[in-house]
């Protein structure tokens, strides 16, 4: 499970949510939208669907993004270096 702060956009994970609010007693199991809200975070959901990469390619998160009352992982293709290109087609 992964959380995003809803102002700076950074993903963390429940040890970082955790170390950044130290005066807060956070409940055994999933924690509530309420909960999550309140502290500023929201669960970051995968997207239903996302860019396949091609063999010279590979997938980069980017910076989530909120729709409707969720937040979403993205992600970008990025081609590989010309060492890993190298790599992929000497393994061949």
């Amino acid at each position: 499970m992964a959380y995003v702060n809803t102002k700076t956009k950074k993903v963390l994970t429940p040890f970082e949510v955790r170390a950044e609010n130290p005066n807060i007693s956070f409940p055994n199991g999933p924690w509530d939208n309420a909960l999550l809200s309140s502290l500023g975070y929201a669960e970051l959901k995968y997207p239903d669907e996302h860019p396949q990469p091609g063999v010279y390619e590979r997938l980069v998160e980017g910076d989530p993004v909120k729709k409707g009352n969720e937040w979403f992982r993205t992600f970008n293709l990025v081609a590989v270096s010309n060492e890993e290109k190298n790599q992929i087609i000497a393994a061949k």
